[in-house]
This record gives structure tokens, sequence and C-alpha cells, in this order.
């Protein structure tokens, strides 16, 4: 700011003006908060030869899987208990999930397959068909998230798939590169290279997957899906048609989901 000293106007430099700044408590508990969340965020490092060896290790054989759990949905919007099936062929990059009420007909089916998301919702209407890149960018829409989330669950993380690591507590956490094009993913991994977390985001839409003991957890703001899993299951590869899906028509607003 502009002083006036024996008639004549003066500006501080920008050194003095920051040094003075620095001397009031308000700006000195400011610095000191900056510094602790800089010095606490490491940056992503190559991954060492050890962890690597690890996660190779523990990366199972590319197969065609069937996997099932049962799912408790906690949300506003969508709530209840529904039993998933999920079948994936990782040689076809593609996947195929159904959710199915105790009693009625299904109420989501996804299919997820190189460049394409096409999946619906038939008791809400929502529906998404989705290619990239003649789609541009995937959209802010819970079967977005959805078929992203799959994606990773059927796709090991392989040392090929990590761009960068670094030691957070509770292990490493690495930077993948995504199955999905435009989706940002976070690996939380011990130091066996056994996946404890992810950390997903999509349009500055976040959310977290935790693998626990005996579930699978996922969250988001306002919704959260439980997952008790039973052991995966290695089947003959499916024919492709099981990953072409035709979904109808989006009913409008109502697919634009703001959480997974």
């Amino acid at each position: 700011s502009p002083s006036s000293e024996g008639g004549r106007s003066r500006s501080r430099s920008p050194r003095r003006a920051c040094c003075a700044a620095a001397r009031r408590p308000w700006a000195q508990w400011l610095l000191a908060v900056a510094c602790a969340i800089l010095g606490g965020c490491a940056t992503f490092e190559p991954l060492s030869p050890e962890l690597a060896r690890r996660l190779d290790e523990q990366a199972a054989e590319p197969s065609a899987v069937r996997r099932q759990a049962l799912i408790e949905v906690e949300g506003a919007r969508f709530a209840g208990l529904f039993e998933a099936v999920l079948i994936s062929d990782y040689e076809r990059s593609s996947a195929r999930l159904q959710l199915l009420p105790e009693v009625g007909a299904k109420v989501l089916d996804l299919a997820v397959g190189p460049g394409r998301i096409a999946g619906y919702v038939p008791p809400a209407g929502i529906s998404l068909a989705h290619a990239w890149p003649e789609d541009g960018p995937l959209p802010r829409h819970l079967l977005a998230f959805l078929a992203a989330s799959i994606s990773e669950v059927v796709t090991p993380i392989t040392s090929s798939r990590v761009l960068g690591a670094r030691a957070v507590e509770g292990g490493t956490q690495l930077r993948l590169r995504p199955v999905v094009p435009g989706v940002e993913v976070r690996a939380l991994v011990d130091a066996q290279g056994r996946l404890l977390s992810r950390e997903y985001r999509l349009r500055r839409v976040t959310w977290r997957e935790r693998v626990l003991l005996e579930a699978r957890v996922f969250e988001a703001r306002g919704m959260r899906w439980i997952l008790t899993e039973r052991p995966p299951v290695t089947i003959d590869a499916p024919p492709a048609s099981l990953f072409e899906l035709e979904v109808p028509p989006d009913e409008g607003p109502r697919s634009r989901a703001p959480h997974p």
C-alpha cells in the first residue's frame, strides 16, 4: 500500500509486506496450518520393485468369473436388500451386473465393455448408453459411477497400471491408470500388495470403496452400499452377446443422480 514519508509517496516491496503480515498472529496460524498440510502431502514416486512384484503376485489370472453378493443399499432415493450377480471376462475387458430384489423383476442391469457403457434402472426409469470417445467425457450419472466401480473391481491391480506411489498412513497409496477413461482412481494397499481401499473421482463427484474382512463397502455422500460377497467362481468364457445391452431412452432429470 502507498505510504507517505516526508511528502514522498512510496510502496512497500512485496517481501516487506509479506514479512509484516507474517508477524500478525492470525497470519502465523495460517502459515503453520499450510506448512503442516503441505508437509503431509508427499508426491507420487515410481513404484518400488518389491511392491511391484507383490502386486503382480496378488493379481488373479485373467479369466471369466462369476461373482455373487448380497447388497444392502442405504440411501434417501434408493434403499433395500438385493442379490447381485456380476459376470466378468478379463480377456474382453467386459462385465455385466444385475441387481435382483427378494421378490420381483431386476432393478438394475448394467453392461460395461471396451468403449461403451449401457445400463438401465427400470423402477426409476433411469438409463444410460454412452460410448467413448464418440460421446465425449462420461456424464455425471449414477450408472457411470457404478460402471467405473465394477470395472475396477473386476480388473487386477498390476504394476503396469500404477502411475505413481507414495507412503501414507496405513500403507501405500497408488495412482492408477483407470479402466474407464476420465475417472481418477487411487488405491491403498498394504505391504503385501493387498487392496485395502479405493478412492474414485468423476466430474467432481467422489466416492470410496473399503475392503473389509467379510464385506466390501462403497460410500458416497448420502448413500452406502454394503456387499457381503461369496467366493468368486471361474467359469467358461461367456458369449460376447452377454455384454451387449440395449436400453430404452432415459426418462429425464432423475437420471442425473448425484451419488453412486
